[in-house]
């Protein structure tokens, strides 16, 4: 085609295009859409590749997880870092388990160690752990608010899985990002609903185990991620750490067991060690046991005799308690004696009361009766000159003897008539029958010294006596006088028998007269002589 046929097609396009303008543009919008969006996505790839690879960079990514059902010690994980091409190994721990909060809501979550070398998290809010019962959270199941919360490991785990941990409560210190859950999705589970809804981090010391459940290898390169060269490496690497990983395993299998042999026969050891000893404690406890039969034996005759004896004490006992009864019978009715016995002390005490004041008025009485018989006494000193006047006298006193000898046995007469009849007691009735009595006694004794003094021979005498009786040492001319005289026992004889003839002659006539008034009778009256 020539430059005029290129030419008329440039024409007829141009013709087309202005014709349908509007059609023309959106076309050309479209492709210019495409176009923009293609190289946009051949440049984002790039991007997003080369920000995801530092992004696992700064946090040490793995390229290679072993695990093993048998798990992984330091030695192991020893043995992975002395491989080629390794930059780094390290051991880790975790489990899945079901937890709980404190508003009661539960969920699975995926609890690791926290590393130190290899898939280290980002701590986005709070701090790192510093205890063993603190740990670090997923930032994008917890927020800023859930610091300090206490995250509980539900009661719902096996308990063999909750062995795994040192403690049952963990708080909540911060809120990281982990290299290993870079989507929004946390992985799968069997326990729960199945699906993970976060990740937690414990120190090592939060963990009870001594072993490793998986083990990260980072190697020393530089590949691309995703390139065909990153993963020939790594099929290569697979195929390589497979073998060593079997190996490792079969060394791990070689440990546990020889340890188990070991812990088996020293089991084994123990257990003849315990046999032996359990032999002879089961000689020993044979021979304890005859003792102990023969002590048996020796008990049950022994509490055979302390039956007999209790029996015994028990007889003894309802006798004791029959003789504590008569004997609280015979207590109270001492205790009725004793209070009977009060009651007439009581009586006694009064009577005796009565009879002080009785006895503070006949002394009263007794010192008038004195001062009468002084004034007597000075009367028959005034009249002893005259012998007329002591026959008179010894005439008056025979007189007065006989008058008071039957008034005294009016009085008793009237005293046992008053007696019988209840008038007065039979007390006040015997005292005063010994008064007169006394007085009787008295009265006789004086009637026989007067019968003496009868002679007129006799009355000369009995002048001095009589003044010498009532004033000794006073009577004039006693050695003019040769008739008998009365020596100074006979002076004080008769000066204590008048004496007591007047005081009980008094004593009788008050006492009946305090027990007329006190019984509310007529008053005995004796002569006041």
């Amino acid at each position: 085609m020539g430059k005029r046929g290129m030419r008329g097609i440039r024409k007829s396009t141009f013709r087309e295009i202005r014709s349908s303008l509007g059609r023309f543009m959106a076309i050309f919008a479209i492709i210019a859409l495409g176009v923009g969006f293609f190289a946009g996505l051949k440049v984002t790839k790039e991007a997003m590749l080369a920000t995801v690879k530092g992004y696992l960079d700064r946090h040490a990514f793995y390229d290679l997880r072993l695990i093993s059902t048998l798990g992984f010690g330091p030695e192991n994980t020893d043995a992975f870092a002395g491989a080629k091409d390794v930059e780094a190994a390290e051991g880790s721990v975790s489990f899945d388990m079901i937890y709980s909060l404190e508003d009661g809501s539960q969920g699975v979550a995926k609890i690791h160690s926290l590393p130190e070398e290899l898939n280290t998290p980002k701590l986005t809010a709070g701090r790192m752990p510093q205890e063993s019962n603190e740990c670090v959270a997923d930032n994008n199941l917890f927020g800023k608010s859930d610091i300090g919360t206490v995250i509980s490991l539900a009661e719902d785990n096996a308990e063999e899985d909750l062995e795994h941990f040192t403690h049952k409560e963990y708080t909540i210190v911060g809120l990281v990002q982990s290299p290993l859950y870079i989507q929004y999705e946390r992985g799968n589970t069997s326990l729960g609903t199945g699906r993970l809804a976060g990740f937690l981090y414990l120190p090592p010391e939060g963990f009870t185990v001594e072993y490793f459940t998986e083990v990260y290898v980072r190697f020393s390169q530089d590949f691309d991620l995703y390139s065909t060269e990153y993963n020939s490496f790594m099929d290569g690497k697979e195929r390589s750490f497979e073998r060593t990983a079997k190996e490792e395993a079969d060394k791990r299998y070689q440990e546990i067991r020889r340890e188990a042999e070991q812990k088996i026969a020293d089991g084994y050891r123990e257990l003849e060690e315990k046999e032996e000893e359990g032999l002879r404690e089961l000689e020993a406890a044979g021979k304890e046991l005859d003792e102990a039969a023969r002590q048996l034996e020796e008990g049950e005759r022994a509490l055979a005799d302390a039956r007999l004896e209790f029996a015994e004490g028990e007889q003894e006992l309802f006798n004791k308690e029959g003789e504590l009864i008569q004997a609280r019978i015979t207590l109270s009715e001492k205790e009725q004696e004793l209070y009977q016995g009060e009651v007439t002390i009581t009586e006694k005490e009064a009577e005796l009361v009565e009879a002080r004041s009785l006895i503070d008025s006949n002394e009263v009485e007794l010192r008038s009766a004195e001062r009468q018989l002084a004034d007597g006494k000075a009367e028959l000193r005034s009249k002893s000159e005259s012998v007329e006047t002591m026959r008179n006298l010894v005439t008056e006193g025979r007189n007065q003897l006989e008058l008071q000898e039957k008034e005294l046995e009016r009085q008793k007469e009237e005293l046992r008539t008053q007696a019988e009849s209840g008038a007065i007691s039979g007390e006040a009735y015997d005292l005063a029958v010994s008064m007169i009595e006394k007085g009787e006694q008295t009265l006789g004794e004086y009637r026989a010294r007067l019968e003496e003094l009868e002679d007129v021979n006799q009355l000369f005498p009995a002048v001095p006596v009589l003044l010498r009786i009532c004033h000794p040492g006073q009577v004039e001319g006693d050695a003019e006088v040769p008739q008998r005289r009365l020596h100074a026992p006979d002076q004080e004889i008769a000066l204590i028998g008048i004496r007591q003839a007047v005081s009980n002659y008094t004593l009788c006539r008050h006492a009946l007269r305090q027990e007329s008034h006190r019984h509310g009778l007529c008053p005995v009256m004796l002569p006041d002589h």
